[in-house]
């Protein structure tokens, strides 16, 4: 019987809509018109605050080094170890040092500051034929977990006597430099185990087998990435033997196990280890210098908890694939594809990060601390100490907030109560604290509030506390040096909502009949504080509340507020048996790991909803009867850019979508692979970008930018300026875009909110902190700042996305109170408080309900509740086995960011026609108020002016006549078209004069009789127009004798010749020029050097003017003069500049074919000649999109584009040497997702089979084939769209491998495996028959329409459909 689709329930869009505008949340959108001066100017909407895109560059390259001097967190200074004095002599140590974020150098930094860095151990590392190759072993496929990773650094056996040796002269101080990098779509590692200690290839690092092996350099295959592994531990122990002080930089974007840093008994400690900073992957490693010489003074602060043992942690039991191959699998779904089968479980509820630690160090109590061996209750990992003064200090190093300074500080509360005041639910606290440098040196300071709420055992979860706000004081004075301008104190006050105290009790625990957000009664106490852990009564505010509050309404939409999880937050209680992490019983709920389990049937019942044929709207609030009128033709069209600054609900935006078609509709809500929009030129419509990467720009052909560093590192700032400044600063960027005319950036896949849940996921370099508070006041002010340029931000990703591993599916299973208390929270604050108009759905599930699907999620949530008023994307639907458009565009989703082929809606229902139109709706509202609708050639106010050019004048006579003219300013008629040639004046510049007995007149004209002689004199003009000016460059003017005069007007900058190589350069370009130039001199010019002035060492001057010789040491801009003399004239000098440098040989080849989509690395050939050679393109080359060269010589990246023999010129520059080019080519071809499973659906004898292959990444056109001698199963067909069709006839199992190709790209090809049984083989367990009947009617529909030509590829599997929630009836 076949399954019926459970109905969704779900409020009316309109109505949802009209209650957000009634709560007047349309502010955002009236912010545009206000910011930008409402009207256009020159074409532009928006307009840039520079005057070209490399001020733009340069103003967030400085951003980004204030972001880093902030960032940089003090984590131990013992004795006053740092600063460190300049001009001391420093070992830095570390194969990565100089391998840090993109390449910035940790020795270069320190160098520059002025430390003398040891060269010998620098030399050391950068050759890896003696220090080893650095090798950091690959992360492996997306959404896979892998196994180990090596870090690359160099066992202390390879250390050379000659290196050894250099600590003696080198030891004022060593810093030792850990690194540790994650990144997109896989997790950090948390085993250190391979195949093969001496592979190297990603599926060595992927093994999970009984036989599997440490990775080469750890201390054991059970030690995970974020600790010390034993090169080094070793390395660390030979240098706290040599040296008295050693500084620790750990340059990580994760937190990182520091329990070497405080506890004698840990693997790796050293009593030399004085000081440590944690710099989070910075971008520029100049400020971390500051910091070290003490020019800077750290202000930094963690945005996360670092515990002592990873293991300890209460997510450490549920996260990737538990540590087993497959262990997150639900071992009754294990045939389906990757997309349906994968699982996590939030089994620690609110208590992770701070949230655990603060709130069970409070539990535990100061009492003395063993491990008692129950779960919970561990020996901590690594460390032989057994004994610690305390739980907390047993497992925390470091609290959420910590970070010392250099300076002193003290804090008073202004005018606080000695008493509890009564607490109103409804409004706000607001506490001033007066910050006071008590110190000797200017800093800054961080001031936290935490509130602590009343909390009865086994009812409401609450931590002990949580951030409420934050803020932070501008640079304070000590009191010697403060004055006028240099303030010693300053009192910051810091205000939030009393509700922003409640809780969320999701299962009526406190059984009062109410489920939601409700403040209890009792005291609650707010702390003035330095960190999460370090509180004091003496900077506290207690606040009683005398009854319970419930909140049923949100006080911004005015939507109520209701449970929509109940089905996932009761699953881990109803269908595990257990209980989420408690307060009340620490080690009897601690979390265990649930491996390989089985998915209840409801489960197994879902996911086939999702794939349901027809879509049931009837009955559901979206539903309609009336087909929307489209395809309107007016008299005059309205364009977009009249929609520009109108709110969302102005009757015009109806008016508008009329004239757009039903296609029209379909192409703007499917094409948003990183874009949106379609080329619609009579109304004003185009395809714009939407750019990738919270740190800068990616997968964008030509775009470059300033880069900023992990967005951690902003975190760490405390700093909401900074944040704003960041935001506006790429929209700064944006507004350029690759410095091309009409080139802007209009869309922004970020700011990246999610939570790190887990120190391990492989993006919480992307992600702010553990705190919600903390990431959504940041990313708020991002928001704020982008939008300020017309940059539209896509906040992502939505939600509870916490993990790389199986991301595209993965059941999440958590409580609605984490949810909403935490994972939710910097979403609500950036629509809230940032007016964001973008929002990122995530990869997972919400339990059972792909998050771009759930209309809880979507509609209930984020835009009932929250008033949110905007675009809703998909993030990357790569495979057409979980696209489903129809239930997309009925959740509430706008746009799919689809790289499939096709996506199918059900076009002949007025609903869907409906629900397109508000998505397309929601996708032009931003473009309308966003850079998009910028019309001017570059985003300033044009110049009057466009640009004055300089020229040699005519040769003047002595006593004769003279005119001549500088008029030569161009005017920019095509934005000025009324302005006159004649309007301009010229003037001669500051400092600059005619010869004697000429004059310039305001008209550009020269005229006169000059009154002696001189040799090519130069000065400068200035053009007026109106209240422009622009300076000329150096025109020239000669007048010679009547008699004749030498003439030297040579080129004055001979550019550069290499050490060792002969020279010969002719600087005899003198000429003597007579009265008469019909005739000749006789007379020879002779040429020698200026009295004092030398050449470069090896080169000499001949009489007849040219340079010879063979230099042999490097000169940098050497300047000479040389004198040009003949017998009866007066003689001329003329000055030249001359470079020697070394010689680099760099020679260019075709580099190794990457894949669009897929991660690659490939070098250089690295140049000789010359030490320390950075690389760079060469001005106005591009790599491939996506991919960029480091400074080290390595092309990094993931390709965004495909290309074939793609050319670009690499500069490889050193210290006095030449920079040497070198073209290189490489081709990107298409490729097969690595999302696409290689085992397909089953199929049985005798009953109709589909299945299809096509999801390529790059192709537009994809055909597909069978690879020369692979042969599919007797009975089925592979056609060139990529669909495998037919009835099978023979049982088995078969291989086959199949190939993709377009016209004029790289193909791929992949192997794939069908099982065929036998009918008798009816069902296997995993999956239920009227799932397989539902399957059937799928194909027979597929290839029914698919033989009618009315679908292609992947869409044939597609078929328009929404997935019902469910949420009642389980079994």
């Amino acid at each position: 019987m076949k399954k019926r689709v459970r109905p969704v329930y779900a409020l009316c869009v309109s109505i949802i809509l009209a209650a957000c505008i009634a709560a007047g949340c349309l502010t955002a959108v009236r912010a545009y018109a206000s910011e930008s001066g409402g009207m256009p100017q020159f074409g532009n909407y928006f307009v840039s605050d520079y005057d070209s895109k490399a001020e733009a560059v340069k103003a967030n390259q400085a951003t980004n080094e204030q972001i880093v001097s902030e960032g940089t967190v003090l984590l131990k200074n013992e004795d006053n170890s740092l600063p460190v004095p300049l001009g001391s002599k420093i070992s830095v140590f570390g194969k990565n040092a100089d391998r840090m974020f993109r390449g910035s150098s940790m020795t270069g930094a320190l160098t520059q500051e002025g430390y003398s860095v040891n060269p010998t151990l620098r030399s050391f590392y950068s050759d890896s034929s003696k220090s080893g190759d650095g090798f950091r072993s690959s992360s492996g496929s997306d959404g896979s977990m892998p196994s180990g990773k090596t870090t690359g650094e160099t066992p202390v056996s390879m250390y050379t006597d000659d290196v050894t040796q250099s600590f003696d002269e080198y030891n004022d101080a060593a810093i030792v430099v850990i690194s540790r990098s994650g990144g997109e779509g896989t997790d950090i590692t948390r085993t250190m185990q391979c195949k093969d200690v001496n592979a190297t290839d990603a599926d060595n690092f992927q093994y999970w087998g009984e036989d599997a092996v440490a990775v080469k350099g750890a201390r054991n295959k059970d030690d995970h990435y974020l600790q010390l592994d034993q090169n080094e531990t070793d390395m660390i122990k030979m240098v706290g033997e040599k040296f008295d002080k050693v500084i620790v930089i750990l340059n990580t974007s994760s937190h990182f196990e520091c329990g070497f840093l405080d506890d004698p008994g840990h693997y790796a400690y050293s009593p030399a280890i004085k000081a440590a900073l944690g710099v989070g992957e910075p971008l520029t490693t100049l400020p971390v210098a500051g910091v070290i010489s003490g020019r800077i003074n750290p202000s930094g602060h963690l945005p996360d908890t670092f515990a002592r043992d990873f293991k300890a942690d209460p997510t450490w039991q549920n996260f990737g694939n538990q540590r087993v191959k497959e262990g997150n699998v639900y071992s009754n779904l294990t045939a389906n594809n990757r997309y349906k089968k994968h699982y996590v479980y939030y089994k620690e509820g609110i208590y992770y990060g701070y949230y655990y630690y603060e709130t069970r160090g409070l539990t535990e109590g100061d009492a003395a601390w063993t491990a008692s061996g129950q779960a919970g209750d561990l020996a901590i990992n690594g460390t032989t100490t057994e004994e610690w003064s305390n739980w907390y200090d047993a497992h925390v190093v470091f609290p959420f907030g910590h970070g010392l300074s250099y300076t002193s500080f003290d804090w008073e509360i202004v005018d606080a109560p000695t008493e509890p005041v009564a607490l109103d639910p409804d409004g706000d606290i607001q506490i001033t604290v007066k910050v006071t440098n008590t110190g000797t040196v200017a800093g800054k300071d961080v001031v936290m509030l935490f509130s602590s709420s009343p909390y009865f055992t086994g009812e409401i979860e609450k931590p002990a506390v949580r951030l409420a706000e934050f803020g932070k004081t501008d640079m304070l004075y000590p009191a010697s040096e403060a004055g006028e301008g240099k303030p010693n104190s300053q009192e910051i006050t810091l205000t939030f909502a009393a509700r922003d105290m409640a809780s969320y009790d999701y299962s009526d625990a406190n059984k009062n009949d109410f489920k939601g957000y409700e403040l209890e009664a009792g005291t609650y106490d707010v702390y003035v504080s330095r960190n999460a852990h370090d509180r004091s009564d003496r900077l506290k505010v207690s606040y009683t509340l005398s009854q319970d509050e419930r909140f049923e309404t949100d006080e911004y939409s005015g939507q109520k507020i209701e449970n929509r999880f109940d089905e996932v937050s009761n699953e881990l209680t109803e269908g595990e048996g257990e209980r989420y992490l408690s307060r009340a019983d620490w080690t009897g709920t601690f979390p265990t790991a649930s491996v390989s389990i089985d998915a209840r049937q409801w489960i197994v019942d879902s996911l086939e909803e999702w794939y349901t044929v027809f879509p049931e709207d009837e009955g559901k609030p979206y539903y309609t009867e009336n087909m929307p009128t489209q395809g309107a033709k007016y008299e005059t069209p309205i364009l977009l850019k009249d929609m520009f600054g109108l709110s969302y609900d102005d009757p015009k935006w109806e008016d508008f979508l009329d004239q757009l078609t039903v296609d029209q509709l379909t192409q703007i809500v499917t094409q948003g692979f990183l874009k949106s929009g379609i080329d619609i030129p009579e109304l004003g419509i185009k395809q714009i970008i939407n750019a990738d990467t919270p740190m800068g720009w990616a997968n964008v052909p030509g775009m470059s930018g300033a880069g900023f560093a992990k967005i951690t590192v902003l975190a760490a700032t405390f700093n909401r300026e900074l944040a704003y400044a960041l935001g506006k600063g790429m929209g700064e960027e944006a507004l350029w875009g690759t410095g091309e005319s009409g080139s802007n950036i209009p869309g922004w896949y970020a700011p990246a909110v999610n939570l790190h849940r887990s120190p391990f996921g492989g993006r919480t370099g992307e992600y702010y902190s553990e705190d919600g508070v903390l990431t959504g006041k940041l990313a708020s002010q991002v928001v704020m700042g982008a939008r300020t340029k017309g940059l539209y931000t896509y906040v992502k990703h939505f939600a509870i996305n916490n993990q790389e591993s199986q991301r595209m599916g993965v059941f999440t299973w958590a409580n609605e109170q984490c949810m909403r208390e935490q994972y939710f929270i910097p979403y609500e604050i950036c629509v809230k408080e940032g007016k964001a108009t973008g929002v990122m759905t995530a990869f997972n599930r919400i339990g059972a309900t792909w998050a771009f699907g759930d209309y809880d999620l979507i509609t209930g949530v984020l835009r009932g509740e929250w008033g949110f008023i905007g675009s809703v994307v998909t993030d990357c639907l790569w495979a057409a086995e979980y696209v489903n458009g129809d239930a997309m565009i009925r959740a509430g989703g706008s746009l799919a960011l689809s790289n499939v082929a096709t996506i199918s809606y059900n076009v002949g229902t007025p609903t869907t026609v409906s629900l397109l139109r508000r998505s397309t709706k929601d996708v032009l509202y931003l473009h309308a108020n966003s850079m998009a609708i910028n019309e001017g050639d570059y985003p300033t106010t044009p110049k009057k002016m466009l640009g004055y050019s300089a020229e040699r004048l005519d040769i003047a006579i002595v006593g004769e006549p003279y005119s001549a003219t500088v008029a030569t300013a161009e005017l920019n008629v095509k934005w000025y078209p009324d302005l006159d040639i004649a309007n301009v004046t010229y003037a001669l510049a500051p400092g600059f004069r005619l010869p004697d007995g000429l004059r310039l007149s305001s008209d550009g004209s020269i005229s006169g009789t000059p009154e002696y002689s001189i040799n090519n004199y130069q000065f400068k003009v200035i053009a007026t127009y109106g209240d422009e000016q622009m300076t000329s460059d150096a025109f020239s003017l000669t007048v010679i004798d009547s008699s004749g005069s030498i003439v030297y007007a040579a080129q004055s900058d001979l550019g550069t010749i290499n050490i060792g190589e002969t020279a010969d350069i002719d600087v005899g370009t003198a000429e003597i020029v007579l009265g008469d130039p019909s005739e000749t001199s006789p007379v020879t010019v002779f040429y020698s050097l200026k009295s004092g002035c030398a050449l470069p060492e090896g080169l000499s001057l001949s009489p007849d003017g040219r340079i010879t010789g063979t230099p042999y040491s490097a000169a940098v801009n050497c300047k000479f003069t040389v004198v040009a003399s003949a017998i009866g004239y007066y003689s001329q000098e003329a000055e030249f500049t001359l470079s020697v440098l070394g010689k680099i040989t760099f020679s260019g080849t075709t580099l190794g074919d990457g894949r669009f989509g897929e991660a690659y690395v490939s070098k250089v050939d690295f140049a000789t000649g010359s030490d320390n050679v950075t690389y760079a393109l060469k001005e106005g080359s591009k790599l491939p999109s996506g991919l960029e060269l480091t400074s080290g010589g390595y092309i990094v990246g993931t390709p965004s584009e495909t290309c074939t023999n793609a050319t670009f010129t690499v500069v490889a520059s050193a210290p006095l040497a030449e920079s040497a080019e070198a073209e290189y080519s490489m081709s990107v071809g298409i490729a097969l997702s690595p999302f696409l499973s290689s085992v397909l659906t089953d199929g049985k004898t005798g009953e109709a089979y589909y299945a299809s292959v096509n999801n390529v990444m790059g192709a537009s056109s994809p055909e597909y084939t069978l690879k020369n001698g692979s042969t599919l199963p007797e009975g089925l067909t592979l056609s060139t769209s990529g669909e495998i069709t037919g009835t099978p006839l023979k049982s088995g199992m078969y291989t086959f491998t199949v190939t993709v190709s377009e016209d004029g790209a790289i193909g791929d090809e992949k192997e794939f495996t069908i099982y065929v049984s036998e009918p008798s083989n009816v069902v296997s367990a995993e999956v239920p028959a009227s799932g397989n009947d539902d399957l059937v009617v799928l194909a027979a529909v597929s290839l029914a329409l698919g033989a009618a030509g009315l679908l292609t590829g992947a869409a044939a599997l597609i078929i328009t459909a929404i997935r019902g929630k469910g949420r009642s009836g389980k079994n």
